[in-house]
Formats: C-alpha cells, structure tokens, sequence
C-alpha cells in the first residue's frame, strides 16, 4: 500500500485520461456550465453547482427526490470515479453553502454505495478537513460522492462544491488470504498463526461432519491442495446429488439452507472481498475427475457463529471445476466478521462434499 496522498488530481473534464487512466466526474445534474468536473479542477472559483429549485430557500432542506444510496436520504451530490482502490482516511470539501451532507463510498461499479461520513447543521465548510471513522478506514474505495440534504440560504434553490478531494493510500497488492499461507502449521482443528504481517492469533475450524477421522475440517485451512475436508456421505447418488440429509443453517432472515458446511472463525473481524476455493479431486494427488465438489453454494458471515446470525455475503455455482484454486468475488459487504461459513446444497458427482482450500480474502 501507499503513502497517503490526495484525490482525484486535477480534472478538466467530466471525463479525464490521466498518464493513461481514466477518472470521471458524475452529479445528478448541473446549472448551465457549473459542471461535475469544476468541483475537481483545484479551482476554488470555478465550482460544481446543482439546479433550480431543489433546496427551500427557507429552510434549506432539500425538496429534491434523488436517493443516491439505499439509505433513503435525498438531495443533490457530486462525486468522482478512481481507475484504483484506495484506503480512504479524510475528506476535504469546500463550499458556499453546504449544511448538512453525507459522504458515500462504493467498492466498484458493481456495488452498493456505504456511508462514510454524516456532517449535520455545520458551517459551510471553507477548505474543512474531516477525519473517517476507523470502520470507514478499513475499506477500500473506487468511487466517492457527496450528498448534501440541507443548505444555507440558497440561492434560486441551489447547492454548490467548489472543491472536494479525499486524502487516502492506493492499494497496490492484492488482498490478502485468512488464514495466511505461512507462520503455522495446522494439526488441530483450533491452530495458531504467528510471526506474519497480518492474520497473527488463534483460528478454529469446524464441519457439521467428517467422512472419517483423517479428512478433518482443519485439512481445508492448512495450505495443502493435497489434503482435504471431507463431509460424510448425505448427497444423492443420482440426478443433481442434492442434499439429502438433516442439517441446516439459518440466515439473519430466518432462510433455512439445507447442507453439510465447513466453517473458519477468525482472530478478529475482517471485511471479506472474495475467497478462494481449491475443490478435492479424486485421487491423494490431483487427478482427472471431478469428485464431491460443491455444484451450488452459499458463503455466510457471522460475528458470533450462533444460528440465526448468518449474513449470506455470495452464493456460486459450478459444474466443471478445474484442479486449481478458483476465486470469488463478494460484490457488497460493508460489514467485518469472525466466522465465515460456506454451506453447499448440492454437489457435483459422488455422495460427500470435499472441499481442500478454503481462503477468505481481505485488503
């Protein structure tokens, strides 16, 4: 990762290719030519500013039905799109007459926008600098926006941003693997990891079965493509192999998924990007069919791993697996967690579900 430094740079477009990058502004409509861009031009006499008659010129609230997020909060925004990721840790906002706003952060275009930050009844910020919580500070972000759903005094009913940047680091690795590829050796079900840059403490793995003692649900998590958890024998023999046995797990939502699963708790709560899955394969060593590979399946986060406490973060799918890790991407969560699940409802061929690397990847 790198040192923390200011974005987006200086734009003069709603559209800019930067040394060979794409950046882009966006607002839910603009006066005349106070355009998006102008609120990233490091101009503070050219500004961003909305249109008419969208905030009482009484009381400054916003009569505008724009919902930018799921949150249900209305009003006028401005915002920016990032060709990277970056880790974000303050804002800085410069205007005529903001009041009352809400900073939005979304992970890719794919995602849903997360609050950020929430500013009520200020001062119009004047070159303001604003701290993110630690939470905030923990993801990592394409895009930004600014959504102000109060004002002071304004004019023909209008908001405007002369400028808005956020200061944060770029991430430049990829995300990383829980547990860590190195620092222990599993034996155990409970194990320990030390000595690493990040994932340091003690892990717990489980199953709701084993298809006999040597295929242990810690054989998912120690790093051996040649080992494997194995589930006993619940799946149909025929058609889809469905599942055909009794347990079960309960979502947030009091959904019931039916299906052996294989779960990791964590030392502490990370926020999930994607995770990875290395299938077993028939033989000790890699071999040439498919065997109790998951068909269909569904990942769960939990902060206590009690039933009824299960966030579904994916659910996949997958009929021909090749013999190497494959890897999933989690579109939206905005929440961290200890205990990570996934449970499987069918499976490809065979009657137990085999699974020999379980990863879950976090920035």
């Amino acid at each position: 990762m790198s040192s923390n430094t200011t974005h987006p740079p200086t734009y003069t477009a709603n559209s800019n290719t930067i040394n060979g990058q794409t950046y882009n502004a966006f607002s839910d409509g603009a006066y005349s030519t106070y355009l998006a861009w102008k609120a990233f031009d490091s101009n503070v006499t050219t500004y961003w500013m909305s249109g008419d008659n969208v905030y009482n010129s009484t009381t400054g609230i916003t009569t505008s039905t724009t919902v930018l997020a799921g949150d249900g909060y209305a009003g006028c925004y401005v915002g920016f799109t990032l060709p990277y990721r970056i880790v974000p840790v303050t804002y800085t906002l410069t205007s005529g007459n903001m009041k009352s706003w809400r900073l939005y952060g979304k992970q890719n275009d794919s995602s849903s926008w997360e609050v950020l930050d929430e500013q009520v009844d200020q001062t119009s910020p004047d070159g303001v600098t604003y701290t993110l919580s630690e939470s905030a500070q923990a993801r990592r972000y394409t895009q930004f926006a600014v959504q102000v759903y109060k004002v002071v005094s304004p004019t023909f009913g209008r908001v405007n941003c002369k400028t808005f940047f956020v200061t944060g680091a770029i991430i430049t690795q990829p995300d990383n693997p829980w547990p860590p590829t190195a620092g222990y050796t599993a034996t155990s079900n409970a194990f320990t990891v030390s000595g690493q840059s990040y994932g340091n403490g003690n892990y717990i793995a489980s199953a709701s079965s084993i298809y006999v003692w040597d295929v242990p649900a810690y054989k998912a998590f120690d790093n051996d493509a040649y080992t494997w958890w194995a589930s006993l024998a619940k799946y149909n023999s025929n058609g889809t192999h469905d599942y055909t046995g009794t347990t079960t797990t309960t979502d947030k939502n009091s959904t019931v998924y039916s299906g052996e699963w294989l779960q990791v708790q964590l030392p502490q709560s990370i926020y999930a990007t994607s995770y990875v899955i290395t299938p077993q394969w028939a033989f000790t060593y890699p071999g040439t069919s498919s065997v109790n590979q998951p068909a269909t399946w569904y990942l769960f986060g939990s902060s206590t791993g009690a039933d009824s406490s299960w966030t579904l973060l994916h659910s996949g799918s997958c009929s021909s697996w090749t013999q190497s890790a494959q890897t999933f991407t989690i579109v939206s969560n905005n929440t961290a967690y200890s205990y990570y699940r996934i449970v499987s409802t069918n499976i490809v061929s065979n009657t137990s579900l085999g699974i020999a690397t379980l990863k879950i990847m976090s920035s």
